[in-house]
């Protein structure tokens, strides 16, 4: 009968300090992940989500900021399709108000 494996989850806290422990070079990360008892590419997984590009620990953004980052882009998206809109219309209003035919026909 085969052993089903149960996913371990781990702590934001630990993880945290594990990015911080893994910044030692004297190991690889590898290595530090077989002293944590953890998978490397969890710990490759949580550098990248967690380590800044100055080699400083980050704490992961809340669902509150998040949201708010969303909302900022679909915001700008509308923003420039509004602005492609308005855009086109004033070139039309001048083509129109320009147009000779249709001022002497009126």
């Amino acid at each position: 009968m085969a052993r089903s494996k149960r996913r371990r989850l781990y702590g934001l806290q630990f993880k945290l300090e594990a990015v911080e422990l893994s910044k030692d070079a004297s190991k690889s990360v590898k290595e530090h992940a077989a002293d944590l008892g953890i998978h490397h590419a969890n710990l490759h997984r949580w550098r990248q989500q967690y380590l800044r590009a100055d080699g400083t620990v980050c704490e992961p953004e809340d669902e509150e900021a998040k949201d708010l980052k969303a909302e900022i882009r679909a915001l700008k998206k509308q923003l420039a399709r509004v602005e492609q809109e308005r855009d086109f219309l004033k070139k039309a209003a001048a083509y129109f108000a320009n147009d000779p035919k249709r001022n002497a026909s009126s």
